[in-house]
This record gives structure tokens, sequence and C-alpha cells, in this order.
């Protein structure tokens, strides 16, 4: 999966998913037929792909990435 999505073959969405400030550094991934990787996200600022459940967002809120962000810390 990490292949396709540095290839180009899976894209980055670049709207916002949902109400939770995670989403100004996590993205959706969507494949080739236009359709979004479920249980799957991108963060923009490590450019690495995390679990996600499709719900919640306790998750990636742990995130380092976000942590700093939330701090302060990273220019984004």
């Amino acid at each position: 999966m990490e292949k396709k999505v540095r290839s180009g073959e899976f894209k980055i969405s670049s709207k916002r998913k949902g109400r939770s400030k995670v989403w100004n550094i996590f993205s959706e991934i969507i494949k080739e037929d236009g359709s979004t990787l479920p249980h799957f996200v991108y963060c923009r600022i490590c450019n690495n792909i995390y679990k996600f459940n499709g719900q919640q967002t306790s998750n990636l809120v742990r995130h380092k990435c976000y942590l700093e962000k939330d701090k302060g810390m990273v220019i984004f």
C-alpha cells in the first residue's frame, strides 16, 4: 500500500474528512477507482500511513505529529 501511495497510484485526499482537528494533518487515501481506502489514513507531516477504525479519532490524536502541531511546535 505504501508503494502505491509513493508511486502516485493511490492519491491523498485534499479535502477535510470531518470536524476533528486531526483532519488538519491526516488525509484519506484514494484508490485508483476513486473510492477511499478503508481503515487507513495518511499523515501529511511525516508521510506515513496509519490504521484508522473509520469512526473515532482517539488513536490519531496520540500521533506525535498531531501532538506537536497542537502544541504549536510544527509549522504546517
